[in-house]
């Protein structure tokens, strides 16, 4: 049985939602209201979304999640097939897990203006404008 607790509009759980109709995987949609709540935290100890749960056993992070997907249904592949192109596309999902989506996750820009005192990080397009050069680059 394969459980994706996550809930609408998280960036991240879309990624794997996403992925898990592209493979055909039959799963069932657990929302999570709150990531904070104990009961959440049995699933996904650092309290973050997405979790997917296969047959008992938990795996986070949506791009380790996606990877997992992919080995276990190869046909129809979620990356090409040259090398090359295969990196650019780890490349670009990376800069949009790891840069541009941090930028946009209430808790970090809470973090930055709260405990690094970096002014103006609760302003999305402040987050925006910092998290889009990195996807240029990759393009």
């Amino acid at each position: 049985m394969v459980k994706l607790y996550t809930r609408a509009q998280n960036s991240a759980g879309e990624r794997v939602r996403i992925a898990l109709h592209l493979k055909r995987i039959e799963f069932e949609y657990v929302p999570v209201v709150s990531a904070n709540t104990e009961e959440y935290r049995l699933h996904n100890p650092q309290g973050l979304i997405p979790t997917l749960e296969v047959d008992g056993v938990n795996l986070h992070q949506s791009l380790t999640i996606i990877e997992y997907i992919d080995e276990l249904i190869p046909d129809p592949p979620l990356l090409p097939s040259d090398l090359l192109l295969k990196a650019k596309s780890r490349a670009f999902a990376l800069a949009i897990s790891a840069e541009a989506h941090a930028l946009t996750v209430r808790r970090v820009r809470k973090y930055l203006t709260n405990q690094a005192g970096l002014p103006n990080c609760n302003v999305l397009g402040t987050g925006r404008t910092i998290a889009l050069a990195p996807l240029r680059a990759c393009l």
